[in-house]
């Protein structure tokens, strides 16, 4: 198989970062909750049990459950009940936006965090909604990947923020592809970091694709068209402001010609998901 940007180098990224060290401290709880929500044998109690085991978490339910957001018409007090009330799809989608969140916040410039925060939540809501209207893939692992497209970019910026500023700051001088950018300066890319962390966090081989080749979805067009679904959205927020960088006019044809859609039938998408968009940032900040 093809591969972009020449060769992925995991190996260099091995080197730089640990990301065993980067994963989130409660991560073996994600894991295992995950893992229960996805069994036919387990039961509310088991998972009630396993979410106990970390406190900012079990609150972090708690208030999801009782947001607007989710249209709650009375206090749900207790972990049994927001299970129940949320379901198990809505419960995997909050635990993954939890730890994302989680890892976005030890970004330190908080302009920074609350920019990547804003460009993963539309692209992840976009994914969702498209993946669902056009049976594309499970709308879950839609919302997963898109949510975790950039978790790579994410933790480069965490570890080395000085050095992906001069990434930014080329990408919008030059107005070319980021990923061209971090090859140059870091000599690989978020592709490949966000790869080793789907990996550690045990993803579907379709999420990890979804954020592997998000920026050249052309090579698993016929395995999967979630990546240019990630693709044409990661363009659209960014033309709409939600991104790192500068706002600018971006070519979607390749997306556009994968998923046999009009621009604008992409677009009317986008404007469907705008306030519910806006919404869950308001709810998670």
């Amino acid at each position: 198989m093809k591969k972009p940007y020449k060769e992925f180098s995991l190996d260099k990224v091995i080197k730089e970062i640990d990301i065993k060290e980067e994963l989130p401290s409660n991560t073996k709880i994600l894991l295992e909750t995950m893992g229960l929500l996805r069994s036919s044998k387990s039961n509310i109690r088991d998972i009630k049990e396993r979410i106990l085991l970390d406190e900012s978490l079990t609150f972090f339910i708690l208030k999801t459950a009782n947001s607007a957001y989710y249209g709650a018409v009375q206090e749900i007090s207790t972990l049994s009940h927001a299970i129940t009330f949320l379901g198990y799809s809505n419960l995997r989608t909050i635990l993954m936006t939890y730890f994302t969140k989680n890892l976005l916040n030890k970004i330190k410039d908080p302009k920074l965090q609350l920019n990547q925060w804003r460009h993963s939540i539309f692209v992840a809501f976009a994914s969702r909604i498209f993946s669902n209207d056009y049976d594309i893939c499970d709308p879950e692992e839609g919302y997963i990947a898109g949510l975790l497209h950039d978790i790579g970019k994410a933790l480069l910026i965490k570890e080395f923020q000085e050095r992906y500023m001069s990434v930014i700051e080329k990408t919008n001088a030059l107005k070319n592809p980021s990923v061209e950018n971090e090859k140059e300066i870091f000599g690989y890319t978020h592709l490949e970091v966000g790869y080793l962390l789907a990996k550690a966090w045990k993803m579907s081989k379709t999420i990890t694709y979804g954020i592997l080749y998000h920026h050249n979805p052309k090579i698993v067009k016929s395995e999967t068209k979630l990546p240019a679904i990630i693709s044409l959205y990661d363009k659209l927020a960014s033309e709409k402001g939600y991104s790192l960088y500068a706002p600018r006019k971006e070519n979607i044809e390749e997306e556009l010609e994968i998923l046999s859609i009009g621009e604008s039938e992409a677009e009317r998408k986008m404007y469907e998901i705008q306030e519910e968009i806006d919404e869950f940032i308001k709810l998670y900040g």
